[in-house]
């Protein structure tokens, strides 16, 4: 088995690959997130978003879209049906955009690939203290406060940015070392009116400015494929 992660385009390379082979027997499967696993998908692979299986004496590859799989279907045909994929990946998604970096964050709005509002800023966080004794917990209770600024902080712009604008967002993705994510999902609940529309995947990024929103859509679309063989 081998993994890889694909860019958008080399995404829609592949669909049009599988849509050029022909032959007896070829299965399409799409599965909804938490919907029952066909036998096809080893037992140690998961995916919050679905997955899409294509399978014949060629090709066995499986697909871990970065937006949710719309419908279950399955179809045994003489060609691979790419429609779903394809759906999946010529949507203008409209995306809620939080991400935490080092006591930086920006929280912006998408429609498609274009910014529609945006806000960034700081607010100062210590780095980890590696020193133990009255000096280390002294530091810790100084970072406690800061973090505890800078999620309210963060909270306060994802309120004024988001709460006029939610009845029309389809998914929110948060970007950030996981630890700092989780620890303010954690402490802000009026979060959890967009927790179903919250993916559970975190974007790999570096920096949590405007810089990093006009790059971030290249890890938005990154797809995860398995070649089992």
């Amino acid at each position: 088995m081998e993994e890889k992660f694909l860019v958008k385009s080399s995404v829609v390379k592949l669909a049009a690959r599988l849509e050029d082979e022909k032959e007896g027997d070829m299965l399409s499967v799409y599965v909804m997130p938490n919907a029952e696993l066909p036998k096809q998908v080893p037992v140690n692979v998961s995916s919050s978003t679905g997955m899409i299986i294509f399978h014949s004496s060629q090709t066995d590859l499986i697909i871990m879209p970065p937006f949710p799989v719309l419908r279950n279907e399955m179809f045994c045909e003489n060609k691979f049906r790419t429609e779903q994929l394809k759906e999946i990946f010529s949507r203008q998604y409209k995306l809620g955009i939080v991400l935490m970096h080092l006591g930086e964050y920006a929280v912006a709005v998408f429609e498609g690939e274009k910014i529609t509002a945006v806000k960034c800023g700081k607010q100062y966080v210590h780095a980890k203290h590696g020193k133990g004794g009255y000096s280390q917990r002294r530091f810790s209770r100084l970072r406690e406060v800061q973090m505890k600024h800078y999620f309210d902080e963060v909270y306060r712009v994802v309120k004024e940015v988001f709460e006029s604008r939610i009845k029309d967002m389809e998914y929110v993705i948060y970007g950030g070392p996981s630890i700092t994510v989780k620890g303010f999902l954690k402490r802000n609940h009026l979060l959890k009116k967009i927790s179903s529309i919250t993916l559970e995947r975190l974007l790999n990024v570096d920096r949590a400015n405007r810089t990093g929103l006009e790059a971030v859509m290249k890890e938005v679309w990154k797809t995860r494929v398995l070649f089992l063989k």
